[in-house]
């Protein structure tokens, strides 16, 4: 019983890694649709447009690399 505790951590872990990287992607889209707004002088700031594109690219990335991540631990 005491052996299998790791093979179960794993099982609960990797879908809820993957639903966090998924949320981390599909914000750092958003963030970039936004910033691409902002950007086109729809009423937005240039900073603000920046900034919102620097923070899409951060999501967009951390959430693939959390995915990869939860992926290939399970397939390991």
């Amino acid at each position: 019983m005491i052996e299998s505790v790791p093979e179960l951590f794993d099982l609960v872990t990797a879908p809820l890694l993957t639903i966090a990287g998924t949320t981390l992607v599909g914000g750092g889209l958003f963030a970039e649709l936004q910033s691409a707004t902002a950007l086109a002088g729809d009423g937005g700031s240039m900073v603000f447009g920046l900034w919102l594109a620097v923070m899409g690219a951060v999501g967009v990335i951390g959430g693939a690399k959390v995915v990869r991540d939860a992926v290939t631990g399970q397939l390991s």
